[in-house]
């Protein structure tokens, strides 16, 4: 785009177009397309596409070709240094998690890279190397031979025994091991709750039809829940009304906005997508479909991205909803580790543990590359978990696993969590205070004091048709900032939500924050 080969109005290939021709996996496609509609440089448009937005190349103002430009930003989305502020320019990065020799800085020689408010990235600077190394070596020598061949696709028994006893000790959540999966993140759980529970709809755009096209692309079908007639024997598969609770379901309600990813799957996918209304209290289960029974995903702890924790009325409404639908629910416990005000509050799960898939992450503790999650699955829906999952990667790295399980076993797990709230908390102070400092009470924060990042309102009485469309969002990072608009998380109509930004500080230390706060307040004409 930068480079003028891409046009203003000109639409990108699609993701899965783009991920085959480079070899690439998808989900990086996805990032990145994300990262650029984040930064203004493209739009996406319902039913047709991703596109350059216009003024984003060569001759708009404040964009021009070369080597560097006023947003810091390369064609690929990535943040670029000039060569006058390599050395300053990288250490920060990596702070942040950027790339080694892809921090972005502005057209001054020896300014510091944009300030990325990207939600949801915990702080890579304070990865415990030395102790996981130590971990990682250690499982390496101990695993037997047997235990590093193909294993099974539920995890390795140790791991799954410490993670029942930390959810027990953490979050009160009584759950025996042999239900206990592990995942390669939440993003897995979620695609195979998709693929395994759900039953196939309209045909997936930009899609070949069938099994045997999926093959064809080294890519297997995944076995659903069993849609057959349930047997005329007593089975504790059942549910209310003589239903089986492990069939597929043919509707997925989702919770507007959400993660752009998931809606993204399921439409794919072809499956029907119930958008279920989002307010201060969360989502609300009286606006639930009530002649249909569905897969509802929802993150009951901490609402993403809105942050509404769900009431514990809501909560018990939205299971008495799930069982006289005859409904699963995905309970998407994402950073349940990171509250900072009360004791964690009772999952979902609790009530009807039956009828309700938890997930949850590691990776969100300690960093996104490893790669690490676990689900709580109901035994009668264990299968089809099973087989699915089997399909995508077998299992996660067992070598991982079992370090992160001896880490949970020596306590070490835990006291790092402890450790990391108190800086989050900090981190958020921070954030708070700066944001205090530069609009005053022209902004509020909708949602709990929670995870790794908070939604933020601009006050249409202070900010009158404040939009965070990508002309806003375009001005915000030649400032110095890349935020993100909730509006991009909704796949519905949602309405109040456009004047509403997320602010990730999970990744950003004090003087980070202030600076990037800085550089939205100019954006937006206070600073």
């Amino acid at each position: 785009m930068l480079a003028g080969v891409l046009g203003g109005g000109e639409r990108l290939p699609s993701s899965r177009e783009l991920a085959k021709d480079l070899g690439i996996s998808r989900t990086l496609v996805l990032e990145a397309f994300e990262q650029l509609e984040a930064e203004g440089y493209i739009e996406g448009r319902k039913g047709a596409g991703s596109f350059v937005v216009e003024g984003a190349s060569p001759g708009s103002e404040g964009l021009s070709p070369g080597p560097r430009n006023a947003s810091g930003v390369d064609p690929s989305g990535h943040p670029r240094p000039s060569p006058q502020a390599q050395g300053q320019g990288q250490a920060q990065a990596q702070a942040q998690g950027q790339r080694p020799g892809a921090p972005a800085v502005s057209s001054s020689p020896g300014s510091l890279p944009p300030v990325d408010f990207k939600p949801g990235v915990p702080a890579l600077d304070l990865f415990p190397r030395e102790a996981w190394a130590r971990e990682l070596a250690a499982a390496v020598r101990r695993l037997p031979t047997g235990a590093i061949g193909y294993g099974d696709g539920a995890g390795l028994p140790a791991l799954r025994e410490e993670t029942a006893a930390y959810l027990f000790r953490s979050r009160g959540i009584r759950a025996d091991p042999e239900d206990i999966f592990i995942t390669s993140g939440i993003s897995q759980a979620l695609g195979i709750v998709s693929r395994a529970f759900l039953a196939r709809g309209a045909e997936p755009r930009d899609e070949t039809a069938g099994p045997e096209a999926a093959s064809s692309r080294g890519v297997e079908p995944c076995p659903r829940a069993s849609s057959a007639a349930p047997p005329s024997r007593p089975d504790s598969r059942k549910g209310g009304a003589g239903h089986r609770l492990d069939r597929p379901r043919d509707l997925a309600v989702l919770e507007n906005p959400c993660q752009p990813a998931l809606s993204g799957l399921l439409v794919r996918e072809g499956i029907p997508i119930f958008p279920a209304a989002v307010d201060a209290g969360g989502l609300d289960p009286s606006s639930l479909p009530r002649d249909r029974s569905a897969v509802a995903f929802v993150t009951p702890s901490h609402q993403y991205p809105l942050g509404p924790v769900l009431s514990a009325p809501r909560r018990v409404a939205l299971v008495e909803w799930a069982r006289a639908t005859d409904s699963i629910l995905m309970e998407d416990d994402f950073d349940g580790e990171y509250r900072y005000g009360g004791a964690p509050l009772q999952p979902l799960r609790e009530l009807d543990p039956g009828r309700v898939v938890y997930a949850g992450s590691f990776s969100k503790v300690f960093a996104p590359g490893l790669r690490l999650g676990y689900a709580i699955v109901p035994p009668h829906l264990a299968d089809a978990w099973r087989s699915c999952r089997e399909l995508m990667d077998i299992h996660s790295c067992v070598f991982t696993q079992a370090a992160v399980a001896s880490y949970l076993a020596s306590g070490a797990f835990e006291r790092h969590v402890r450790r990391m709230k108190r800086v989050y908390a900090a981190r958020r102070a921070a954030l708070l205070g700066e944001l205090a400092g530069a609009f005053g009470d022209g902004v509020e924060v909708v949602g709990e004091a929670a995870g790794l990042h908070l939604a933020l309102r601009f006050k249409p009485r202070d900010f009158p048709g404040l939009r965070f469309d990508g002309e806003t969002v375009s001005r915000i990072a030649r400032s110095g900032a890349v935020a993100y608009p909730a509006s991009r998380y909704a796949f519905a109509p949602a309405p109040g939500i456009e004047g509403i930004i997320l602010l990730g500080y999970g990744n950003l230390d004090e003087a980070s924050i202030a600076r990037g706060v800085g550089a939205l307040a100019s954006a937006l004409g206070t600073g």
